[in-house]
């Protein structure tokens, strides 16, 4: 499981197994468990694997992207990227706490050692990353933290899941700014793209959908949002970030 998805699990959404709805405390704890077995796991494989096996998390990064970009919009994104990822990929990344995440979360603060963060921050050889969308527009403002998180509009283009309230927002600068704010921040040497894509569904039954155009299935849904994702993609290996490959299921 995705580190990320023990707060759907665990607090968000406990309609998942093991149905459990945890308080905060409990929850950072639990959180920080999950990231000092995952760095246990790092160390484990250094030792035991072969010399050349490369080792890294695959986790669903909180995306951002600047509302425009310029200078101050950007470092705006990258202290909220950091920021809204100081539970996870953050710490991983750093090997310690932000002082704001802990003063955030006051006593419901995890309780963690310093071997514990050495630990979680061991070294790691490339990032994967889910990028399905930004999670958050964001823009610079003048009080702390340098940055506000800018609401979707109800009219923001999307794609909706079949049957279910959930739904992905086409910005496909995510694909951008979700790779090229990995390299900024964290100098992240390899990053693959793990799961990408939308909830595109041709199935003949399914409400409003348009029949084949003589023989070959008519997806231009698909074609149209893969295409502009893609196209962001190639812009940031296009600027040198390192992305190594991309996995879709759209």
């Amino acid at each position: 499981m995705r580190l990320s998805g023990l707060v759907i699990v665990l607090s968000a959404r406990p309609v998942y197994a093991p149905g459990l709805k945890l308080p905060p405390a409990q929850l950072n704890q639990v959180r920080h468990h999950a990231l000092l077995g995952h760095g246990l796991a790092v160390q484990a494989i250094r030792t035991q694997a072969r010399p050349e096996t490369k080792v890294g998390p695959a986790e669903q990064v909180i995306d951002v992207e600047p509302v425009v970009e310029t200078a101050e919009h950007i470092e705006a994104a990258r202290v909220a990227m950091r920021e809204l990822n100081a539970g996870y990929l953050t710490v991983m990344l750093e090997g310690n706490y932000m002082d704001a995440f802990l003063a955030n979360a006051g006593a419901d603060a995890p309780k963690f050692t310093d071997d514990d963060l050495a630990a979680i921050g061991s070294p790691l050889d490339f990032v994967g990353t889910n990028i399905y969308m930004s999670h958050h527009i964001v823009r610079a403002c003048e009080h702390e933290p340098g940055f506000e998180l800018v609401p979707y509009q109800p009219t923001h283009p999307s794609a909706r899941y079949p049957g279910i309230d959930l739904a992905i927002k086409f910005t496909p600068e995510s694909m951008y700014w979700g790779t090229r704010l990995l390299v900024d921040l964290w100098d992240v040497k390899e990053i693959y793209i793990t799961e990408n894509g939308g909830p595109f569904t041709h199935e003949p039954d399914a409400e409003g959908v348009q029949p084949d155009i003589n023989g070959s299935e008519n997806d231009s849904d698909r074609v149209v949002w893969m295409r502009a994702y893609l196209t962001q993609l190639q812009r940031a290996t296009a600027e040198g970030v390192p992305v190594r490959a991309t996995s879709t299921g759209a």
